[in-house]
């Protein structure tokens, strides 16, 4: 198993409904127990700063942009806002900067088939957690799991 490079600093964005908070701060948990630095909007998001301008600066700043897509945010304003940045990004820099976990069986945009996607429904939480690290880096990382069960299924 190859792990992550824990000398560098990797950085995502999370994009996703808040209905599916509860999944979606577990996998932020995950990734924070194996040094990834995680921004999202609950926690992240200074108030007094216009919304838009401040999920703009965070997208652009990091290293790769993680969409929890559902059947809860395909149609909401603030993912799909975040998408469209994320996109904007990846076309000026010429690289995969956005990975879509799917938590149920809607389907991504016409636009997004060859995108990376996690499935993540039917599938275990670690399993989901490793291709997770495995888009951001490429590797795996083992670390202690707290706070979750990583056999349980999605």
């Amino acid at each position: 198993m190859v792990e992550l490079d824990i000398t560098k600093s990797h950085e995502v964005f999370i994009s996703y409904s808040w209905t599916d908070s509860e999944i979606v701060s577990q996998f932020d948990q995950f990734l924070r127990d194996r040094n990834i630095r995680v921004r999202i909007d609950t926690r992240d998001l200074l108030p007094g700063r216009q919304i838009p301008d401040a999920k703009k600066e965070a997208i652009v700043e990091v290293d790769k942009v993680l969409v929890f897509y559902s059947e809860n945010s395909k149609n909401r304003d603030w993912p799909r806002f975040e998408v469209s940045i994320a996109e904007e990004v990846e076309r000026k820099n010429k690289k995969d900067f956005i990975i879509y976990i799917v938590l149920d069986n809607t389907e991504l945009p016409r636009h997004d088939p060859n995108r990376i996607a996690i499935f993540a429904k039917g599938k275990s939480f670690g399993d989901v957690g490793k291709q997770i690290l495995m888009g951001i880096e490429g590797g795996l990382y083992d670390a202690p799991s707290i706070n979750y069960d990583l056999k349980r299924i999605i």
